[in-house]
């Protein structure tokens, strides 16, 4: 079982990101400065965190969803695809989104049938997206209801 928390700064003492994104302001985040972004804290039954994501509003109507992923994640794969999968149908539900976007780093092949399997489709790949000037797949999915 997960249990998700709206994100605290306090959360990333014990987290261990299998990989980070650097100069991302936590302490905004948490503060709710930005308020294009809301993020949450997944626990697992230990009450570790085992990754953090949010979905970033980029413009009306339009979101993307993002996730830093820890080292627990591997024992929590199973509840973890649940809730990402429940995020965003809540997304659609309640945050007037119509259309979600993921994008995933083409160095990282291995999550485009991650994304694929919560009804994404690939739309294109954006080259130099982040700010590492790494090129991402871009995947989109439309709330159907």
């Amino acid at each position: 079982m997960i249990d998700v928390k709206k994100f605290k700064v306090e959360h990333l003492l014990n987290f261990m990101p299998d990989r980070f994104i650097d100069g991302l302001n936590w302490q905004m985040a948490e503060n709710s400065v930005n308020p294009t972004m809301d993020i949450v804290t997944l626990f697992d039954k230990k009450g570790e965190p085992i990754c953090f994501a949010g979905i970033n509003h980029k413009r009306y109507g339009v979101g993307e969803l993002w996730v830093i992923r820890g080292k627990l994640i591997q024992e929590n794969k199973f509840n973890f695809y649940k809730s990402i999968r429940n995020l965003i149908e809540f997304t659609f539900q309640h945050m007037e989104i119509h259309r979600l976007e993921i994008a995933v780093d083409v160095n990282y092949p291995e999550y485009f049938k991650w994304a694929e399997s919560l009804g994404f489709e690939l739309e294109g790949v954006q080259k130099r997206y982040d700010h590492l000037g790494n090129d991402h797949a871009i995947y989109v999915r439309f709330n159907n209801g």
